[in-house]
């Protein structure tokens, strides 16, 4: 007996398909002298499909609770939110796929990413599956960078510098006109202290951008900040009004909130608190019109900052406390840490310094416990400076200049600067006059290459009040 199907096609020549069991026919054949039998069965199959649809887990769709606990607990880049979060997504839908193929890994990162946000076990999964597509097949596949792309997201937001690097530049070999990757290389150099790089990589980006305006605006802003770290603040502020006017011509409220806020940091730094404080209103109002309570946090901690500098200690504290409130609420422990520093700063010209202590020690603890550098940097200053007022000159001067090092290290000029000031009371205060006089000069000319004439009239004072150099 043959086992191909004796009928033959519409077009008259022979079926090649296998007969049914116990039948001369196929079963297209079979069932075409019987429509209802037909139409049976394409109606089970919809029903099987739809049922499948509906009642089994759908790795495609992410949990929003889960994304909403990751993007509150660690600090998105202004810049490149959206971005961020859509790459936080493709990932979370990458482990969600693993965990419904009974990947037991990937189901324990997911359980501790809802859990509390935490996403080490999420980098760990998708680095696992990465490097066992680099023993298979070219790392320059697609999916192979998608992978090194989310991973270098979740590194970069841990802090995981290393491994956020290493995933970009993998992208960069195989795409080196990638702006996304570029822009976050670029992130990184800033935060090693590589001004250099980070200015070259975000000039690169700003050449790449056309037409798009959104990375124009962003590329603008980054190279403000760049120029902001150098103490270059009339070069910052062409920058980031460059950036204000593409988003405010795009109508884009967020880039507007965000420009608003730095230039209010280079009005501060200036000592322009009245447009200082101008600049962050105008970025917290867009900010409570579009509900963005990461948004608001900082700009209350901003609004905090010029409160302390007028005196008023009262409105500073409650302003403070307003954004320890929603860091709190959100999750958000590095800015939590901020405000914590910043009460600190409060307690301290109170002149409560046990108080203040423990604020900066709370603050400290958290940025080292996210390497934080710049926020470690300003902890061990400030906790020098409560070592200083109780007399305890060794430990004051081991604070600060663990704090001068690490803003050596990041090319942060104004920090260096109060660093150099600090010292220089603590030599005067021992008596050792030619070096304080050092110090302070180190620190005048620093605040005078920023551009902070106030805080040059003040250590030019201290300069003059010294006894005149021996001849």
């Amino acid at each position: 007996m043959t086992n191909t199907c004796t009928a033959k096609t519409k077009k008259g020549s022979p079926c090649t398909r296998r007969c049914l069991p116990y039948s001369h026919r196929c079963w297209q054949h079979t069932f075409a002298k019987h429509p209802y039998v037909m139409f049976a069965l394409t109606l089970l199959g919809l029903a099987l499909s739809v049922w499948s649809t509906f009642s089994q887990p759908n790795p495609a769709a992410v949990d929003p609770e889960t994304l909403a606990k990751i993007v509150n607990r660690y600090e998105l880049d202004l810049d490149q939110r959206d971005t961020q979060i859509e790459t936080l997504e493709a990932a979370l839908k990458r482990v969600q796929a693993n965990a419904a193929a009974g990947d037991q890994d990937a189901k324990d990162a997911l359980a501790e990413a809802r859990r509390s946000g935490d996403i080490e076990k999420l980098q760990a999964v998708l680095t696992s599956h990465a490097d066992g597509l680099e023993d298979r097949i070219e790392a320059s596949t697609a999916v192979h960078l998608e992978l090194c792309r989310e991973i270098s997201v979740i590194a970069y937001l841990r802090g995981d510098i290393p491994e956020a690097r290493k995933r970009l530049e993998i992208i960069l070999a195989a795409k080196p006109d990638d702006k996304d990757a570029i822009n976050r290389l670029g992130h990184i150099y800033s935060l090693l202290g590589k001004l250099d790089d980070a200015q070259r990589a975000y000039r690169r980006v700003l050449d790449l951008s056309s037409p798009d305006e959104v990375w124009r605006a962003v590329a603008y802003g980054n190279i403000g900040l760049i120029y902001r770290k150098r103490g270059d603040l009339d070069q910052a502020e062409k920058m980031l009004r460059k950036a204000l006017e593409i988003f405010e011509n795009l109508g884009r409220l967020e880039g507007m909130a965000s420009q608003y806020g730095n230039l209010g940091l280079i009005y501060k730094t200036r000592g322009d608190l009245d447009q200082a404080e101008a600049m962050h209103r105008k970025s917290l109002e867009i900010n409570e019109k579009l509900g963005r309570l990461v948004g608001m946090a900082r700009d209350y901690g901003n609004l905090g900052l010029i409160h302390r500098t007028r005196g008023d200690l009262d409105q500073a504290e409650a302003m403070h406390r307003n954004s320890l409130e929603i860091n709190e609420k959100l999750g958000r422990l590095e800015g939590m840490a901020n405000a914590y520093g910043n009460l600190g700063l409060i307690y301290q010209a109170r002149g409560d310094l046990d108080q203040a202590e423990k604020m900066h020690r709370k603050s400290l603890e958290i940025f080292e416990e996210l390497g934080g550098l710049e926020g470690m940097a300003s902890g061990y200053g400030n906790l020098g400076l409560i070592y200083g007022r109780r007399g305890d000159l060794d430990q004051a001067e081991a604070m600060h200049r663990k704090s001068l090092e690490i803003f050596e290290k990041l090319g942060g000029l104004e920090g260096m600067a109060n660093a150099y000031g600090n010292l220089g009371l603590i030599c005067q205060t021992r008596g050792d006059l030619k070096e304080a006089r050092s110090l302070w000069t180190r620190a005048r000319d620093l605040y005078d290459k920023i551009g902070m004439p106030h805080m040059v009239a003040k250590i030019q004072g201290w300069l003059d009040a010294l006894p005149p150099e021996a001849p």
